[in-house]
């Protein structure tokens, strides 16, 4: 991020405002542009170069227009760091999805340590409750509750398993939108629809 915004600003930047912004970017850049004296920029320069947002200062003198650049930098910075993080949380659909049976679950394992899951019962043989699944906060809205409920699902298919789905999710969501797993929904389930 910090890289980023310094190569962006680079045409712009005299070469000691550059330096500061790769080290210690927030408190240099606040610094710098709260006090126009401290470097030799060419502020009009900067000025024309970051991208403009709604709401920003008007700039009748050289203060008001350190704190409009001081908006755009700020700006532009919660805009790369939303992008990274974009980025970062939609990578994670490619985890791997690991059974782990003396935890009856399915676990994605979150790089910051938490676990996307499903866990189950084992209500009696050839039948398994699909009773819990959970998505960190952090990571809600990729689509990760239903690649593990999927490779869930594929495990119990594969292995002549039959399904109860307690889970809110699975009966009323992950089951509409994948119908071929029907055939395996247990019969005294009063979600099975053969």
């Amino acid at each position: 991020l910090t890289h980023s915004l310094t190569h962006s600003l680079t045409h712009s930047l005299t070469h000691p405002l550059t330096h500061s912004l790769t080290h210690s970017p927030t408190h240099s850049l606040t610094h710098s542009l709260t006090h126009p004296s401290s470097y030799s920029l060419p502020t009009h320069s900067l000025a024309r170069s970051l991208p403009h947002y709604p709401n920003e200062p008007t700039l009748p003198n050289e203060q008001s227009l350190s704190h409009s650049l001081l908006f755009r930098c700020m700006n532009a910075l919660f805009t790369a760091s939303k992008r990274a993080m974009s980025t970062g949380t939609s990578s994670v659909r490619s985890l791997p999805i690991v059974h782990v049976p003396e935890r009856n679950s399915f676990v994605m394992k979150m790089p910051n340590g938490d676990e996307a899951l499903l866990e189950y019962t084992s209500p009696s043989e050839g039948v398994r409750d699909f009773v819990h699944t959970y998505t960190p906060p952090t990571y809600r809205g990729n689509g990760l509750a239903e690649l593990v409920t999927l490779a869930s699902f594929n495990w119990a298919k594969e292995n002549d398993l039959r399904v109860v789905p307690t889970c809110g999710y699975i009966a009323t969501n992950f089951l509409n939108k994948h119908p071929e797993f029907n055939d395996i929904v247990d019969e005294s389930s009063p979600f099975c629809r053969i």
